[in-house]
């Protein structure tokens, strides 16, 4: 828990820094709270790297999920930048690339995925339509 504390308020600076919000607004459309929510169970049902895949589809939908990516992976590169300092450019690139290590790669992804979902929280999402 003392990992996710610390992680916390850089995910805040991530979201913050992100560009999930409505137009010229601090809101957050209300299906990123269901994209952060459902990332943990899909790993765990699915795997790592099958739930990556999922999340970076090229899709309409995936182009939106794959901004929760990046701001798990921001978070990742601004906690651990040795490890995390690489030229890939998305988390799905990164993890295919350092697949042995993936118990770790794994754990702080979760640890980074759990500080996004009470950090997303925080926030004001928008009106069911």
């Amino acid at each position: 828990m003392k990992i996710i504390n610390k992680l916390i308020p850089i995910a805040i600076d991530k979201i913050n820094e992100s560009n999930i919000f409505e137009k010229n607004s601090k809101i957050i459309p209300r299906e990123y709270k269901s994209y952060v929510s459902s990332f943990g169970s899909s790993v765990m049902q699915s795997g790592l790297l099958p739930a990556l895949a999922f999340y970076h589809a090229n899709s309409e939908v995936g182009k939106k999920r794959v901004k929760i990516m990046t701001i798990i992976f921001n978070i990742l590169k601004n906690n651990n930048k040795n490890y995390y300092n690489t030229e890939q450019e998305n988390l799905f690139e990164f993890t295919q690339k350092r697949i042995d290590n993936e118990r770790q790669i794994k754990k702080d992804i979760m640890n980074a995925a759990i500080a996004v979902k009470l950090a997303i929280r925080t926030y004001k999402f928008s009106k069911n339509d």
